[in-house]
């Protein structure tokens, strides 16, 4: 705790005495709002946590009312809440753009699993799925896990193959698994 207090002190050019007064005076207003929560470490992380979330927002820590807010369990509140809200969007898009290039992978792998998959006779077709929405109706269909293998299919850990009538190619008749050239597991209705 000590240890921290100087690093903030020296990094805001706060004197000792103008911090320990600034967090005595929110502990004591800390007691009013949150009954038992009031140490001398919860106030310093209380405080730390602002610190963090103000800084990244982007907020200007060279300002004294943002730097010492006046109610800081207030600010705490409002700044943390902004902070979580610009992680989650970052969140969001970083899954986005993870599940483009997936996508896109996908759609690279798919050319070459239908180079190499593809077959028909004049009764049959075999073909690889060209989503994951479509291994999991597979598997609704034939009432089977094949759905669970999607996401491994979409990676290149496995491939799955749908065996079909040529006269009814939108209807599942048995799913194929493959593991390179040798055929794991098939499974019908």
């Amino acid at each position: 705790e000590e240890n921290y207090a100087v690093r903030l002190l020296k990094r805001l050019g706060v004197t000792a005495e103008r911090l320990t007064a600034y967090l005595e005076k929110n502990r004591a207003a800390l007691r009013s709002v949150r009954p038992g929560v009031a140490t001398r470490r919860e106030v310093l992380q209380l405080y730390k946590d602002y610190l963090d979330a103000a800084e990244h927002c982007g907020m200007d820590m060279e300002n004294p009312l943002i730097l010492m807010p006046r109610d800081l369990v207030e600010k705490h509140d409002r700044v943390t809440a902004a902070w979580s809200a610009i992680q989650r969007q970052r969140q969001k898009a970083e899954a986005a753009a993870a599940q483009k290039a997936a996508a896109e992978a996908h759609r690279k792998r798919l050319h070459g699993l239908s180079e190499k998959y593809l077959f028909w006779t004049e009764d049959f077709l075999i073909r690889a799925p060209v989503s994951a929405d479509e291994i999991v109706d597979e598997g609704k269909a034939l009432k089977h896990c094949v759905g669970g293998y999607a996401d491994r299919h979409l990676k290149g850990a496995t491939t799955i193959l749908f065996l079909r009538r040529r006269d009814r190619p939108h209807t599942p008749l048995a799913t194929i698994e493959m593991n390179g050239n040798r055929i794991v597991q098939v499974h019908g209705y």
